[in-house]
């Protein structure tokens, strides 16, 4: 499959998913923060480094970037409750967006459970507290229409961060996987060297420098089929102090780890305010804002004009292999990444083990039906 066929294939933002909340979701992400380092996190909220936090002013352009969202406005993390401001952040999103569009993805209310239950509709909330029974009471203590999940039952969490260009490799072509070439015809050879060109030893290193080569046309395959990008979610982010719309949650999460690298990419969409509007949204008034070409905001923009995101982050992603992983709060597990993350890739727990994957094998590709069926995984 070529990159072109992929896209075609994939949904954009701003496209209903059937069946799934409101037929749709947009996260914002308010911090990487957690009080939990879950094996294998989408967010990286497992490793160690600054976690971010989103300022109020970049929460409220977000926000308002989704006005007219037909789906869920969700606010996510990490752990949304540990943010500072959190008790602000849920007053700028009931100032904009209605109840049944406001959903929480969180592990634990942490002492704000009922601003919480004033802000968020709990049947588009999704708050797995990931065997902490004393998270679960204090959810339906202090929400009692909350569906807290998870107090008994763990989740499976596939490997994100085992980059698809590190593992999924292939006989070169070239060199039929031998990792050198025979040498040209003979007469080839005389040919060249009475030119004075090169003359040619019994075998020639190929250019794949050991006989594998990516395997970029089943790694489009997959990519086409990828279940975050079926069925969940794009999000909105910080990257290196702006505010960015990435098509996908995990585009999203990668740059952000990765942005403190001088030569890594801005793939993200500028989300920006035009002076009016932030004058009216200082007065509380309602606006309408529009954010891309053709008047267009972000989330409505079809799918290739995500191109740069999905070139980039789509083949440095583990999501649709659709690895075996880990369980979320397993006691002795394994994190697993891969070259392209390595430097990232150190766990906020200390003495926890990271496995380097070089082989497709490691992480038992396509061992799990979806990605996203993390409950559902665990008992496999």
């Amino acid at each position: 499959m070529t990159e072109q066929e992929a896209i075609e294939r994939m949904v954009a933002p701003g496209t209903r998913r059937k069946g799934k909340y409101r037929e749709g979701v947009i996260q914002i992400w308010v911090t990487r923060a957690c009080d939990k380092a879950c094996y294998n996190c989408t967010q990286g909220s497992n490793l160690g480094g600054k976690p971010g936090m989103i300022t109020p002013e970049q929460f409220e352009q977000a926000v308002v970037s989704l006005k007219g969202y037909y789906g869920v406005v969700g606010v996510f993390g990490g752990n949304p409750a540990t943010h500072p401001q959190f008790e602000l952040l849920c007053e700028i999103l009931r100032r904009h967006i209605p109840f049944e569009h406001r959903g929480l993805w969180c592990n634990n209310p942490l002492g704000k459970g009922k601003v919480m239950r004033k802000t968020f509709d709990p049947s588009i909330s999704n708050l797995n507290v990931h065997l902490d029974e004393a998270a679960y009471a204090e959810f339906k203590r202090d929400w009692p229409e909350s569906r807290p999940f998870g107090a008994k039952d763990d989740s499976r969490h596939s490997p994100v961060f085992v980059a698809m260009r590190d593992v999924l490799k292939k006989p070169c072509p070239d060199c039929e996987g031998r990792g050198w070439n025979h040498a040209p015809p003979v007469e080839q050879q005389e040919a060249e060297a009475a030119a004075g060109k090169r003359t040619w030893a019994t075998k020639i290193r190929c250019l794949c420098q050991g006989g594998q080569v990516y395997d970029e046309s089943t790694a489009w395959e997959l990519i086409s089929n990828c279940d975050i990008n079926k069925h969940w979610s794009a999000m909105i982010g910080v990257f290196r102090g702006e505010l960015r719309a990435w098509f996908c949650e995990i585009a999203g999460a990668m740059s952000m780890l990765h942005q403190d690298e001088p030569d890594y990419p801005d793939t993200g969409l500028p989300i920006t305010l035009a002076e009016e509007n932030a004058k009216a949204i200082s007065l509380e008034r309602d606006v309408s804002i529009t954010f891309g070409p053709g008047g267009k905001r972000w989330w409505e923009l079809p799918m290739h004009a995500f191109t740069e995101q999905v070139r980039h982050h789509c083949h440095d992603c583990g999501v649709p292999m659709r690895g075996y992983g880990e369980m979320a709060q397993a006691f002795d597990g394994v994190e697993q990444t891969s070259a392209t993350h390595r430097s990232i890739y150190n766990p906020k727990t200390r003495g926890r083990r990271v496995e380097l994957v070089t082989l497709r094998d490691q992480v038992k590709q396509n061992a799990l039906p979806r990605f996203t069926d993390y409950m559902g995984n665990a008992k496999r």
